[in-house]
């Protein structure tokens, strides 16, 4: 990248700390375990954090419904993410490297941004779609081959490999300037290690709990973070079991942003910071709620009308007629959240922070960006109410901005402004006919 210090930047240093930590722990897993990770014993089942063992030895985080040493089971999971992350940064930089090598064959010339984009969508809404893509897919793998802590590691670190191969990649079309990219390619598989390892591991992290937790990552008896909360989600009052795993999973999606969403800016160039004036006022919080709850309707409405269809139109009578609204209705979910009717009522339209327009991409990824905002107790969406720019986590994430229309004649927001690699400043020609 042309700005080497931001990987020296705090939060991408902090970020990088945390799954050093989280490697390290993986690596020292037997030392650091007090107990036994799999040991049952009945004698000791539901310890409070401080308890004793018939031995005399402290459950410093307690024990769970057999009698497992909590602490032993959080220190015995990070084993499995370490090999995740070794296995995702391995394939993401060899993928890079070759994806490099296979592009210069041709004898482009040595310059930068000669090689072709990777990034379709923004860095941060390409975390998002790895993350979804790699639980789904992975469900389907367990699925057809049962679940197993190889394959639950295999399939992690294959799609934990994106995020490291992209970054390695656009690091080297931007910085292409090099008698043999080729070689910086191979430069940059070593120099950005720190960032693609804490990536991979990071991303990995959150694909294996999310199977376990959903039960269809590692055997039960295998140690998971994801594993735990599941076991533990109907049981409030023994807090322990799972409010400690629960603090290392907030704690590792605020080492993922803090790496993510600055690397992503360097990586897509975001718009500038100041709104134009031409481009309406930042939308607040209530009336974005309103537009919010207007998007709840319409989707509970096709949810409505998709289980009409399902329940009476399925006979051969209506076969054809049902299957063709049946895929009306689920192009409508989807297409709900991205091109949202609450915002075209009320006027609101998504725009980059410059005013040039987000495509249908950026949308899309934002909406599913929404999804992090309200999993972590809604302070994403509370966000926009204390701003001053009136901007969410899942805006922060996608680089974009909520604006009220002004009215009739108002004059709209401009084209999107073509990647030049730089920072620039917005278009004076304004175009009508921006999509919401």
């Amino acid at each position: 990248m042309r700005d080497q210090t931001l990987y020296l930047r705090p939060t991408v240093i902090a970020g990088a700390a945390v799954a050093l930590v989280m490697a390290v722990t993986g690596i020292l897993a037997p030392v650091l375990a007090t107990h036994d990770p799999n040991a049952v014993n009945q004698r000791t089942i539901f310890a409070p954090p401080g308890g004793y063992a018939d031995g005399g030895s402290i459950h410093v985080l307690g024990t769970d419904y057999l009698g497992r040493d909590v602490l032993s089971r959080v220190v015995a999971s990070f084993r499995n993410y370490l090999y995740i992350g070794l296995l995702g940064t391995f394939l993401g930089v060899l993928a890079a490297w070759l994806l490099v090598i296979a592009l210069s064959i041709g004898g482009a010339p040595p310059a930068p941004n000669f090689l072709p984009s990777l990034l379709v969508l923004p860095f941060y809404g390409l975390a998002i779609v790895t993350f979804i893509v790699g639980v789904s897919m992975s469900i389907v793998v367990m699925a057809s081959m049962g679940p197993a802590i190889v394959h639950v590691i295999v399939c992690a670190g294959v799609f934990s490999a994106f995020l490291p191969m992209t970054l390695v990649y656009e690091s080297v079309r931007k910085d292409g300037a090099s008698s043999s990219p080729i070689r910086l390619a191979a430069r940059r598989g070593i120099v950005l290690f720190p960032a693609t390892f804490s990536l991979a591991l990071l991303m990995g992290f959150f694909i294996e709990s999310s199977l376990s937790f959903l039960g269809v990552g590692v055997p039960p008896s295998t140690p998971s973070l994801g594993g735990m909360i599941s076991a533990a989600r109907y049981s409030s009052e023994l807090w322990w079991l799972w409010g400690f795993p629960l603090g290392v999973v907030l704690a590792t999606v605020g080492a993922f942003l803090a790496i993510v969403i600055p690397v992503g800016r360097g990586l897509t160039r975001p718009a500038g910071a100041v709104l134009p004036t031409q481009a309406g006022t930042p939308a607040g919080f209530w009336i974005r709620l309103a537009a919010y709850l207007i998007d709840l309707a319409a989707i509970i409405l096709c949810f409505i009308l998709l289980s009409y269809v399902l329940n009476n139109m399925i006979g051969p009578p209506f076969a054809f007629a049902g299957a063709v609204l049946i895929i009306v209705v689920i192009a409508a979910l989807v297409g709900i959240p991205a091109v949202s009717p609450g915002k075209r009522t009320l006027g609101l339209h998504v725009l980059r922070p410059d005013g040039s327009r987000a495509g249908l991409g950026r949308k899309f990824c934002r909406s599913l960006a929404q999804m992090l905002s309200g999993l972590i107790f809604y302070v994403g969406f509370l966000m926009i109410a204390f701003r001053k720019d009136k901007r969410g986590l899942h805006d922060l994430i996608c680089d974009t901005v909520i604006v009220r229309w002004r009215g009739a004649g108002a004059v709209e927001p401009v084209q999107n402004i073509p990647d030049t690699g730089e920072i620039s400043q917005p278009s004076a020609q304004i175009l009508p006919g921006v999509d919401i």
